[in-house]
């Protein structure tokens, strides 16, 4: 599990103490039962804040991460125990490595962190993937439009290693209705279980 806060731990030899300008990083611990943790391990630490993040592990064995630090950035590894600091663009697969911006892909400065925050990554179910310019579009990425109170904005992408603007699309026909979503994880869940809480939770 991973949390953002700000250090204020003020012994500059310890691993845990901010390294880099803004005081907040991000910290993981691991677990196998929620119960017992092991020691936090700061994940990111940047110069501008850094909060929000999620991640996703492709059939192609490489981990993707969505951040809000001072955009939306996209990185990748091999290793999702990665230390990081800034943003890079490696050829080593054991380190986080730069992939691309929402604000770079699409062109649009309304996609970087002084409008969206809450990115979470997400694989579309088989039915509900989509077709454009002859790609298929399995991924998605919502991010909250938290300084417009707009709740959650959706993209489409076929492949999240591309920063291509052929290879990402916004997802405009979901409708999250009038009640607008916020800040959430997503949680996959198969047809039966989805069956069960419609059956427990339906008016």
């Amino acid at each position: 599990m991973f949390w953002s806060t700000q250090c204020n731990i003020e012994e500059p030899d310890n691993p845990l103490a901010n390294e880099l300008g803004d005081p907040t990083n991000v910290y993981y611990a691991t677990t196998r039962d929620f119960v017992t943790f092991s020691d936090p391990v700061k994940w990111i630490d940047r110069k501008n804040v850094i909060i929000d993040s999620t991640m996703l592990l492709d059939d192609d064995g490489w981990w993707y991460r969505a951040s809000k630090d001072s955009e939306i950035t996209i990185e990748r590894t091999r290793n999702p125990y990665a230390v990081t600091y800034e943003v890079l663009r490696t050829d080593d697969p054991n380190e986080w490595s730069y992939v691309g911006t929402l604000t770079d892909i699409f062109g649009n400065g309304r996609y970087s962190m002084h409008y969206l925050e809450g990115p979470e990554l997400f694989r579309y179910n088989d039915a509900d993937i989509h077709e454009a310019a002859g790609r298929n579009m399995p991924f998605g990425l919502m991010c909250d439009q938290y300084a417009e109170a707009k709740g959650y904005l959706s993209f489409r992408t076929a492949s999240l290693a591309s920063h291509d603007p052929a290879d990402w699309q916004r997802a405009d026909d979901i409708d999250f209705g009038t009640l607008k979503k916020r800040h959430g994880a997503i949680l996959p869940i198969t047809s039966a279980e989805y069956d069960a809480v419609q059956a427990a939770f339906s008016l």
